[in-house]
């Protein structure tokens, strides 16, 4: 089934995650589980195992309303949560896939079909445990584009 999006950057971000290797074999991903999700389209929670030690999940935090640049040119900003969901013993799970957020979006610019993505952050790490048993490492990125 394909996947729906609410926005370019939901997509660019979720077509991003999946689409690495290193963090496919980090998560235990195959071709039926990405584990990587749009968290209000889940429908029950992932499970964690020895083989699919965590996942992932992205969620639009903030979005403001277009800055005026000049002329006709509206600048967005736009806050997600890219979650890493694992157990608490798997410390080094949790650092191997915050370097791959790092590598994958800190700094880093994109083309999509309406913007240029020209200013990728991480602005926030914090870890907390949910009442499951699971640790949630949420990696907050904001990021700034310009319709093309």
């Amino acid at each position: 089934m394909a996947q729906t999006f609410e926005t370019e950057i939901e997509r660019l971000l979720y077509e991003t995650l999946t689409g690495d290797d290193a963090l496919a074999t980090l998560l235990g991903a195959d071709e039926m589980d990405p584990r990587v999700y749009l968290s209000w389209r889940t429908k029950e929670c992932p499970l964690i195992s020895d083989s699919k030690p965590g996942y992932v999940m992205i969620r639009l935090d903030s979005a403001d309303q277009p800055q005026r640049v000049g002329g006709t040119v509206d600048d967005w900003r736009e806050r997600y949560l890219v979650s890493l969901f694992s157990l608490p013993e798997k410390r080094e799970l949790r650092r191997e896939v915050v370097d791959r957020f790092r590598t994958l979006f800190h700094r880093q610019s994109f083309v999509t079909e309406s913007f240029l993505v020209y200013d990728t952050v991480e602005i926030a790490r914090e870890e907390r445990a949910t009442d499951d048993r699971i640790v949630e490492l949420m990696y907050t990125l904001s990021i700034r584009f310009l319709p093309r």
